[in-house]
């Protein structure tokens, strides 16, 4: 500690040095062995033997002289030296004062709050315990001590420790000393929890990839310390270390050129000191599929070609997306993409050339832009001439069907292909809904259209059809359907309420013909001849036939007449009127009388029930 001290040459108990102004932030007496705790900054001390403060006395730190001139001072001594400098590496020391053979010794220590002392970094594995003990010796006194971890949790005590630390953890730790005074802290403790890699397939479940293709798959993975290498391999077969690219958080694996045999799996794994870890990804090499079958031409005309086929049953672990045909011969010719459904089995090649010759050659194509090889089919378009009906057509009508007749059309077999079918459309007169369309044999030439509307008028055509399509249209006069006559009246009922009423209820016919019910027509017959006629409107349900004679039997006929004056069948029942029972005396109501001048008077009355004779 020599050359710390300084030495300077002051007057007795003076707090200011004569020489240099040094001030004294505190000054110490010593007296006998004593102990002293001071404060840093700069503190003097002056020896007293027992009758004073000793001009002659000499001073000692740690029994090295003090300064460069080690002798008596004049006047008195105080010692002044820097307190902090003095204790750069120890927190106490000796200063001792000499007067002739008496020493005097004090021993100091620095008040100080020294930061901890800590380690730099501390590397621990995932699970393990971690430890971390905070040195606070250096300072005085000894303050109180806690650590703040890296999840900002606060530990009291000079030493931490964590039992199963986990990854989360780890980071920078601090340890704190605190004193009446003050606080100070560490430097920070860099944390690091190791653990081995955890990796993960970024391409899960199933991955395709097209035949002469690039495969190329990659893992994530998280460790600490990052892997140190790592490594591919296709069903357990290792690949080579060209084909992987490593960097902290992924490793990936590309493969150029794939043939049918790079299916399989595909595992990838990554290791540094504490582990290793391995995922896998399943490759699926997708092919061309299998070539279409049945291919053949189902219709031929002037200018088209339609194809049928059967799809493959295995599209190389794709789905069909599209169909390509190419057409050579009689021009003109090309090739077309087509489709976009697997399930499409006809397709029509249009703008050809009449009575030209054609090769039309099929592909798939899936969603991996692999084409089935082809395959051919041979064909000829033709110039058709198109059949006509030429013979007149017979129209037979009844009520709610249609009967038509014709002549086979005639044609040149040379030029024309023979009539295949019939076409049929009819749609009411001025109708908006849409026309029935119905495709006729060959036999008969003729056709009943039945569950017409009755009384309605419809236009028919008809055109014959061959391998062209439909030949020219034969249009029929518009016709009119008949109308049917109603149904009887139903639920015929008759009583008699007097003497010389029967009273006749019904309920309306079951159909109208056609058309609405325009009025009931109703006859009575006494002993089989003819008596009246009563015509009642449509809406009439019942109805009183008075009049009559008392205990008679009638015969009553009843029918419903359409708008169309259609007439129903009659309905008839037979009702006898009810006798006269015995005579009582009719009695009046509200008989009244009047004066009427001087010679009448006026005399009123109801009408008795029963009536009077």
């Amino acid at each position: 500690m020599a050359g710390v001290l300084v030495i300077v040459y002051c007057f007795l108990l003076a707090v200011s040095c004569s020489s240099g102004q040094q001030d004294c932030s505190e000054t110490r007496t010593i007296t006998r062995l004593q102990f002293f705790t001071v404060p840093p900054g700069t503190v003097c001390f002056q020896c007293d033997f027992g009758s004073g403060v000793a001009a002659d006395s000499v001073f000692q730190l740690d029994n090295s002289a003090v300064g460069e001139e080690a002798g008596t001072v004049q006047n008195g001594v105080l010692a002044v030296f820097a307190a902090e400098n003095v204790f750069q590496t120890t927190i106490s020391t000796s200063l001792s004062c000499i007067s002739g053979n008496t020493r005097l010794t004090a021993h100091i220590f620095l008040e100080s709050l020294a930061p901890p002392q800590v380690p730099s970094a501390v590397s621990v594995r995932e699970g393990e315990t971690l430890t971390l003990a905070c040195d606070v010796t250096n300072s005085n006194p000894l303050p109180t001590v806690s650590w703040i971890t890296a999840e900002e949790d606060v530990i009291s005590g000079n030493t931490v420790e964590i039992n199963d630390i986990q990854r989360s953890q780890a980071g920078n730790y601090i340890c704190v000393a605190t004193a009446e005074d003050g606080s100070t802290q560490s430097s920070t403790t860099v944390v690091t929890v190791t653990f081995a890699p955890e990796i993960t397939a970024d391409e899960e479940g199933l991955v395709k990839f097209p035949l002469n293709g690039t495969l190329h798959l990659s893992c994530s993975f998280q460790s600490v310390p990052a892997p140190d290498s790592a490594k591919w391999t296709h069903n357990g077969t290792q690949l080579l270390s060209t084909l992987v690219t490593l960097t902290a958080s992924t490793t990936t694996l590309t493969r150029t050129n794939l043939q049918a045999n790079g299916g399989g799996a595909y595992a990838c794994s990554a290791s540094n000191e504490v582990g290793s870890d391995t995922a896998t990804t399943f490759v699926r090499i997708q092919l061309p599929s299998d070539p279409v079958s049945d291919l053949e031409v189902i219709e031929r005309a002037t200018d088209s070609l339609t194809l049928s086929w059967t799809n493959p049953h295995f599209t190389g672990f794709a789905s069909i997306t599209s169909f390509r045909v190419i057409i050579t011969g009689g021009g003109p010719e090309g090739s077309e993409a087509f489709g976009g459904d697997e399930t499409l089995t006809e397709y029509t090649v249009s703008s050809l050339s009449p009575l030209s010759f054609y090769t039309i050659s099929l592909s798939a194509v899936n969603d991996a832009g692999l084409q089935s090889l082809p395959v051919i089919v041979q064909e000829s378009t033709r110039s058709l001439r198109l059949p006509v009906i030429e013979e007149p057509v017979i129209i037979v009508v009844n009520s709610t069907a249609i009967l038509l007749q014709w002549q086979s059309p005639r044609y040149d077999p040379a030029t024309t292909y023979p009539v295949t079918s019939y076409q049929l459309t009819y749609i009411k007169q001025g109708g908006r809904e849409t026309p029935t369309n119905r495709s006729l044999p060959l036999q008969p030439t003729s056709v009943t259209v039945g569950n017409l509307a009755k009384g309605t008028v419809y236009v028919f055509t008809l055109a014959p059809v061959n391998t062209a399509g439909p030949g020219a249209t034969f249009t029929y006069e518009p016709t009119e359907t008949f109308i049917d006559p109603p149904s009887p009246p139903r639920e015929v009922t008759a009583e008699s309420p007097n003497p010389f009423t029967i009273q006749l209820s019904w309920s309306p016919p079951s159909s109208d013909g056609g058309r609405p019910i325009g009025e009931y027509r109703i006859q009575v017959f006494t002993s089989g001849e003819y008596s009246s006629t009563y015509n009642l409107p449509g809406s009439a349900e019942t109805y009183d036939i008075t009049e009559l004679s008392q205990n008679t039997s009638y015969e009553i006929r009843i029918t419903a007449v359409n708008a169309d004056n259609q007439e129903s069948n009659y309905v008839a029942v037979m009702q006898t009127t009810a006798p006269v029972g015995d005579p009582q005396p009719p009695v009046l109501d509200a008989f009244s009388a009047a004066r009427v001048g001087n010679t009448m008077a006026e005399i009123s009355w109801d009408t008795p029930d029963p009536l009077i004779t």
